[in-house]
This record gives structure tokens, C-alpha cells and sequence, in this order.
């Protein structure tokens, strides 16, 4: 069942996503850990829209996070084929980490989802996105970040996923807290370098 809703001011719509039974009764936490666990077992459907309602859910209170939850989204529902889908929930997390100013993930994360929609050969939604990117940045996306995507060799190496929710972590899209200490992008908790594994 899908219900209707402004999304900020950028005449975006959030499509209201309700839980299926045997979920909702599930902490945060709880939901993210399952969508995590979807994923990693290539139920990349249940993963998105696991990965949506947390974004709705967390949008008013952890705007960078549901950003990222969106973006999670949007990729998982790639890799479902579902594009359309896809293309919504990656339009609103790029908004919602522009709006909050978070340039590094956007290009991270950006560059990441073009290639992923390059490799599953949808050259129109990449152009859209790296379009969408390019006027984000004010045009200065080659300046900005080609650079950047490379992993600082001078941080300490992270481990392959969260301790507590279980999401895989990226080097160059999750933002450092001090020199040794990096945010889980899907639950906020923070992660030495040299943990886990």
C-alpha cells in the first residue's frame, strides 16, 4: 500500500513504504541488521525496501544517515532491477546529503552508483545521476573529487562491516570522526581502524 508525501522542497515524493507483518515489531537496529543480512544473501529486493522505510523513519531525526539509507536503497533496488525505483530513492538521498552539505559522500557515493548503473548497462539513469552530480557541485565535479575516491592510505584499515548492524563498510564513503575513528554510515556507531575483519 503506498501513500503520497512532499519530500523537502525539491518536489520529491516518498512513497510511504509500510513494513510487511513479520518485520514490523522490529527495532532500527533490529530492521537494519535484517536488510544488511538481505543483501549479503542477494534478497536485494527485501534489502531496498527494508533499506526505505528506515530512511522514512529516520529522516526527520538523522538526516545524514536516512541520506545514505536512501542511497542504500537505491542501489539494492538496482541490483533487483528495479530502476525506476532505484532512480526515486537515489534522487532523494543525493538531495538530502547536498542539502546537509555532505560534498565527500555525495561524490563517493555518486561515482560509486554511476559505475553500478554503467555496469548493468542503464547509460541513461548514470548520465541522469552524473548530471544531477555535476549541477550539485556547481560544475566542479572533475576538480572536486576524482582524487578523492581514492582511500587515504594514512587512515587505519577498517573492518569489512559494522560490529553492530552489520553493514559493509567502504574506506572513502564513511566520514572519519579523528584519525583512527570512522561513523558507520547505516547506524551511527563509531569504529576504530584495526577492528573486526
Amino acid at each position: 500500500m503506498w501513500r503520497h508525501r512532499p519530500f523537502l522542497d525539491l518536489g520529491l515524493f516518498g512513497r510511504g513504504r509500510r513494513l510487511p507483518r513479520h518485520l514490523a515489531g522490529l527495532s532500527e537496529l533490529e530492521l537494519l541488521n535484517r536488510a544488511n543480512r538481505e543483501q549479503e544473501l542477494s534478497n536485494f529486493l527485501e534489502a531496498a525496501q527494508i533499506y526505505e522505510v528506515l530512511s522514512e523513519k529516520t529522516l526527520e531525526q538523522k538526516q545524514i544517515r536516512s541520506g545514505y539509507l536512501f542511497l542504500q536503497s537505491g542501489r539494492s533496488y538496482i541490483q533487483a532491477d528495479q530502476t525506476g525505483l532505484a532512480m526515486d530513492c537515489i534522487k532523494q538521498g543525493l538531495s538530502i546529503l547536498a542539502k546537509a552539505g555532505r560534498m565527500h559522500m555525495i561524490i563517493q557515493v555518486g561515482n560509486r552508483i554511476v559505475s553500478e548503473l554503467n555496469y548493468r548497462d542503464r547509460r541513461n539513469e548514470a548520465q541522469l545521476v552524473t548530471n544531477w552530480l555535476d549541477v550539485s557541485l556547481n560544475g566542479s565535479i572533475q576538480a572536486f573529487g576524482r582524487s578523492s575516491i581514492e582511500v587515504d592510505p594514512t587512515r587505519p584499515r577498517l573492518p569489512l562491516k559494522c560490529l553492530l548492524c552489520g553493514g559493509t563498510l567502504i574506506p572513502n564513503e564513511v566520514e572519519w570522526l579523528d584519525q583512527n575513528t570512522a561513523e558507520c554510515p547505516y547506524c551511527g556507531s563509531p569504529i576504530r581502524g584495526g577492528e573486526g575483519g
